[in-house]
């Protein structure tokens, strides 16, 4: 029998199977795939640590995951996110794969071909984290070198072969992590349906005009650059235009969701309407998870031109 365990064990390292797969634990980032729209087939997974990749089959939207392959890989020779162009260090983050680059486009540095992402994404935008050009690109030689690139994240050619058979271009994600953080699936899928309700009962709170239980969703050190105020500037303009409504609905439509570092961040079209005043914009939320409380610690809205014709500066 311990001959027998052995063998397995041996096998799963071969394959570059997770061990913590077989224990119904997932990578906690895959949060980000419950409400993600075109929901995909497959996700890879690169953990910096190990310099390891793993390509997943997506069973449903219940986080029902098979593993079809790992990889060896090289990243960033500098260890850590990338924050800026040239601090030659692979981001983390989760992404999406935009295009692929033939191998006849690109200097035989790279391989078979590269699969651009979407670096910097729209949290790395908010913290202006620098630089682009993130690939996961094939390689010139016949060995992978770890910790051995500029910043992006090179495969064996035959590798990334395997991956253009799966990829889905503008649909397949790409989790990008130092270690991954393993949450058994339930956990995950909780922390999901938070998510959706935390930013439910926040535009609820707005609309009923609740001025203390809409204010307790933003962090003390809360900021509008929209509007260029703190916390405590915002907490008395909301408190004058609230008190001269009769009413407010707000609709919520084609919400993102992007989590990652203790971080969430909420992008959707926003319809506001009240009894003097409407319009039609986009609204990004910033949130941040502390005390095992999410608040809002930025809030930016772009209002539709169109509207804006019409309506005239927002006071939303």
């Amino acid at each position: 029998m311990r001959v027998y365990s052995s063998l397995i064990l041996i096998l799963l390292i071969i394959f570059c199977v997770p061990i913590h797969g077989l224990e119904n634990k997932l990578p906690k980032d895959f949060v980000n795939l419950i409400n993600l729209e075109p929901y995909p087939e497959v996700v890879i997974v690169v953990e910096k640590s190990t310099q390891r990749a793993y390509l997943y089959q997506v069973m449903n939207h219940e986080l029902g995951l098979e593993i079809i392959q790992g990889f060896e890989v090289s990243t960033g020779r500098v260890k850590g996110p990338k924050t800026k162009e040239g601090d030659m260090k692979t981001p983390e983050g989760f992404y999406r794969i935009t295009e692929f680059i033939p191998e006849e486009d690109i200097p035989g540095l790279y391989g078979a071909g590269a699969f651009a992402i979407n670096y910097p994404n729209p949290l790395d935008k908010v913290f202006l984290r620098g630089g682009n050009g993130i690939w996961l690109h094939g390689s010139d030689t016949d060995n992978i070198v770890a910790h051995d690139t500029r910043g992006c994240i090179a495969f064996l050619n035959n590798d990334l072969k395997i991956l253009y058979q799966y990829v889905n271009i503008g649909i397949t994600p790409v989790l990008i992590t130092e270690e991954i953080v393993w949450w058994d699936r339930t956990e995950i899928l909780k922390l999901g349906e938070e998510i959706v309700k935390l930013v439910s009962d926040w535009s609820y709170s707005w609309q009923d005009m609740d001025i203390s239980t809409y204010l307790d969703f933003y962090h003390p050190q809360f900021y509008a650059p929209y509007k260029n105020m703190d916390f405590a500037q915002w907490s008395v303009y909301k408190k004058n235009v609230i008190s001269g409504k009769k009413f407010i609905k707000v609709d919520l439509t084609h919400l993102e969701y992007l989590v990652t570092g203790g971080y969430l961040l909420v992008m959707c079209d926003q319809f506001y309407f009240a009894d003097n005043y409407d319009d039609f914009g986009k609204k990004t939320l910033l949130w941040t998870q502390e005390g095992g409380k999410w608040q809002i610690l930025q809030e930016d809205w772009k209002q539709n031109k169109i509207i804006e014709k019409i309506t005239g500066n927002p006071e939303e």
